[in-house]
């Protein structure tokens, strides 16, 4: 086992955030007392993509419903907003939590973002998405209008 995977984080509180005001948001998220769609954005190594991982479990308590498919096949589906709207009605059912789609280097993505927005938005709060990113500008404005951004600045 590698260092890396030995000592990574196995909760959010033992996460090191970049400063109080971004743990703040995220324990906001976790705790329920904030809700909706999440940007997590800054440079290289600065803990976006592991705590997109614990924020799903945290939040529904270690009964998180994540989808597997890449944002890329998502994107190829025929009827993505019936498959979304399934996805997060089997969560409820089955966890009682929300449906989770956690996507690292979303402005990456390659198809149609707002096709993938509209059949989001059709879950309304029963599903949340989680990108992370280096360039949130790089994103549809349709895309971070949705969406908190929470800055993830380098350690100094």
């Amino acid at each position: 086992m590698g260092v890396a995977i030995k000592y990574a984080p196995k909760s959010l509180d033992e996460v090191v955030y970049p400063n109080a005001a971004t743990e703040n948001r995220i324990t906001g998220y976790a705790t329920g007392g904030l809700d909706g769609h999440i940007i997590l954005w800054g440079p290289n190594g600065t803990g976006k993509t592991t705590v997109a991982q614990l924020l799903p479990n945290a939040i529904a308590s270690s009964q998180a419903f994540v989808e597997n498919e890449s944002l890329d096949d998502l994107l190829k589906m025929n009827d993505l907003r019936g498959y979304l709207k399934q996805s997060a009605h089997t969560s409820q059912v089955l966890y009682g939590s929300k449906y989770f789609l956690v996507y690292e280097e979303a402005d990456t993505a390659k198809g149609n973002l707002a096709k993938f927005w509209t059949a989001v938005d059709s879950c309304g709060s029963d599903a949340m998405v989680i990108f992370t990113t280096n360039n949130p500008m790089a994103i549809p404005a349709s895309i971070r209008s949705r969406s908190d951004e929470i800055a993830f600045p380098a350690l100094s």
